[in-house]
């Protein structure tokens, strides 16, 4: 009996220091992890449709470069949170990744659905680091300004790459892509709106349990080792 009493709380001190390093972790190896998936999946895409590696080496660089700065930049990040000076960098990046993309053509790839569908991945994902850099405003509580100005800032750049697109031989552009650009946006956005949340509840669900075990239950706090009775 006493040996199932001290591993229950062992193995749930486990579970919450997990957690709380989630939870504290850095916004940085988050970014780390969005660039480092979709380098994976870029590579994947390439491999799986039979896309010349010729048209991707560059877009697939630009994925890794962006995963490996970025957890570089969590490395060094002290305070847990992302300075405002450096948000926009995942964006640059970002944009750069896209930009690199509507410079193919992609003549030779062989799709079982349509293209357009990448749109939604690729403007979600723009919409989490547009999110990074409208932060301050959802911060004073306008939660629907920051919803319309991520979602119209997004639909620009969709505009000017489709714009970009009209001019590179092989490819055209066409409002239905936008359309597609503003469903991504969109959905982003919301993830990015319902994430942050989580994380609020979460951090102060930690608070509230640091600050209940931190008062001693019978004498002793949780932590400490639980005395063995005394021998018969």
């Amino acid at each position: 009996m006493v040996d199932t009493i001290r591993a229950m709380p062992a193995r749930t001190l486990r579970s919450i220091r997990v957690l709380r390093r989630l939870v504290e972790m850095s916004p940085w190896f988050w970014v780390s992890a969005i660039f480092g998936a979709q380098t994976f999946g870029a590579i994947l895409v390439t491999l799986c449709f039979k896309v010349k590696a010729g048209e991707t080496w560059l877009s697939i660089a630009i994925l890794a470069f962006g995963a490996a700065v970025s957890a570089a930049l969590g490395y060094k990040d002290r305070r847990r949170g992302m300075a405002r000076s450096l948000c926009w960098l995942p964006l640059l990046v970002y944009s750069l990744f896209i930009t690199s993309l509507s410079k193919q053509t992609f003549s030779g790839a062989e799709l079982a659905f349509k293209a357009d569908y990448f749109h939604l991945v690729e403007f979600f994902t723009l919409a989490l680091f547009l999110s990074c850099l409208w932060e301050p405003v959802l911060g004073r509580g306008r939660t629907m300004l920051f919803f319309i100005g991520v979602v119209l800032s997004g639909v620009l750049w969709g505009v000017a790459d489709e714009l970009h697109q009209s001019y590179v031989p092989g490819r055209d552009s066409s409002p239905w892509d936008v359309l597609y650009d503003a469903a991504g946006l969109s959905l982003g956005c919301g993830f990015y709106l319902v994430a942050r949340r989580c994380h609020a509840v979460l951090a102060a669900w930690l608070r509230d349990r640091d600050s209940r075990d931190a008062v001693p239950v019978d004498g002793v706090s949780e932590g400490e080792p639980v005395p063995s009775p005394p021998n018969a």
